[in-house]
């Protein structure tokens, strides 16, 4: 991995910033806290899953490098950043999603 020389264009922080404007938008019209909280989660998990994919990626390209030692390392961040996943998914099913959907159920149906 020290042979490779990797430049930023920018591309992935133009969107990081779509994602991140397109769910402000939507959190703008959310009029309830557990609405915008699925919102956030669920904005915070499309960056997670993109940096699993990453890290996944230059992992699989470390072994095929056979450079154990930054395979080693990029291992761990990614089994970091999977377990950071299933916390925000457990929090979105013990807490969030429970209390959104009674609250879509009654905003967008009239309390049906």
């Amino acid at each position: 991995m020290d042979q490779l020389k990797m430049e930023t264009n920018g591309d992935a922080d133009q969107q990081g910033q779509l994602i991140w404007k397109k769910s402000r938008r939507l959190m703008d019209y959310c009029n309830d806290p557990s609405l915008r909280d699925v919102v956030l989660i669920n904005t915070l998990q499309k960056f997670i899953r993109h940096k699993i994919n990453l890290l996944g990626t230059l992992s699989s390209y470390a072994i095929e490098l056979d450079s154990s030692k930054w395979a080693s390392i990029l291992h761990k961040q990614l089994e970091d950043i999977k377990s950071l996943d299933n916390q925000f998914s457990e929090l979105a099913e013990r807490e969030i999603n429970k209390k959104s959907h009674r609250n879509f159920t009654l905003t967008f149906f009239g309390g049906l």
